[in-house]
């Protein structure tokens, strides 16, 4: 659970709308986004009747199961017993993004802390407890996956006081029985920043280099089910990013692998893509064993670099 502790206190006095140090969570969940979203009350009432099967009108007639009233930056939705405000602010949602962004280390949630310019949000309207929570949630989540688009950085909970990079592939959870397990792990494997100069990451990686010949052993003889994979740099420009690949083969010194994670900064390959990988491009190795594994010699630094922000 580190990666979350890097988040705690970011979302506090310096977010719109959270309540003062009295005041119980929000009940909510935040998009942040990239650029300001268009909304209005029409176009509000379609998104919710599909998210939740219910027709929702611009007015409180009979005909209908619910309404929206308002107009950006702050809805009211009424459905039934339940009510929520949507707002949909055309500013950041902390009132400093980058000193934000310079308190986490997980560079893909700081890029999209530092980079997001708007926010949306569904909120429930009262405090609900027990089955009523849950219940809000599963609305809230519904709505927030049918208002999630390609201008989506990261989803907040302000209740949980987690953040997670938003991704298309969410939604499902978004719509499922519990919209907060979607914060449980995050959506990309972590990316963090450790300086070239570190004396730990150096000896790490001189140490991964000295016993390459371990992996290579091991490699040819491994066993079926056995996962083998490197920590090599990619780069493109003047971007470097380090990267885990799963081995397929070793050719004549070149490593052949499959890259396990979409890159934050290379933009030339993703998550999925084939690779080619000279021996002097790896900085660590790992591989599993048993119930373990082999290897990782820079996974602990990796750790430790994210664990020192809280």
């Amino acid at each position: 659970m580190g990666l979350w502790s890097w988040i705690k206190g970011l979302f506090g006095k310096g977010a719109r709308g959270a309540g003062g140090e009295d005041d119980k969570p929000l009940i909510a969940l935040v998009l942040l986004l990239r650029e300001p979203r268009y909304l209005d009350a029409e176009i509000l009432s379609r998104l919710a009747s599909n998210a939740w099967g219910k027709k929702i009108g611009v007015d409180d007639s009979d005909e209908n199961d619910g309404f929206v009233m308002g107009e950006s930056p702050a809805f009211i939705l009424q459905l039934g017993a339940l009510l929520f405000l949507i707002n949909n602010f055309s500013s950041p949602y902390l009132e400093d993004p980058e000193a934000a962004a310079k308190k986490i280390t997980e560079l893909r949630l700081a890029k999209a802390l530092k980079e997001h310019r708007a926010w949306l949000s569904v909120d429930m309207l009262y405090q609900a407890e027990g089955e009523a929570l849950a219940e809000a949630y599963r609305y809230i989540g519904k709505l927030i996956a049918a208002l999630g688009d390609t201008d989506c950085l990261a989803i907040y909970s302000p209740a949980t006081n987690r953040l997670n990079a938003y991704d298309a592939a969410l939604e499902e959870q978004l719509r499922g029985p519990d919209p907060l397990k979607l914060f449980t792990e995050p959506t990309f494997v972590p990316v963090i920043s450790v300086p070239d100069d570190d004396p730990r990451m150096q000896a790490a990686v001189k140490e991964a280099r000295e016993r390459w010949p371990e992996f290579v052993a091991a490699f040819e003889a491994r066993a079926e089910g056995q996962h083998f994979a490197v920590k090599s740099r990619f780069i493109e420009g003047e971007d470097t990013e380090w990267m885990w690949s799963g081995v397929t083969a070793i050719e004549n010194g070149v490593i052949l692998g499959v890259l396990d994670n979409d890159p934050l900064q290379v933009k030339n390959i993703k998550a999925g893509s084939r690779v080619r990988i000279a021996q002097s491009d790896i900085g660590d190795w790992m591989y599993t064993h048993g119930d373990g594994y082999q290897g990782g010699f820079t996974v602990k630094v990796v750790a430790d670099a994210g664990d020192q922000k809280q």
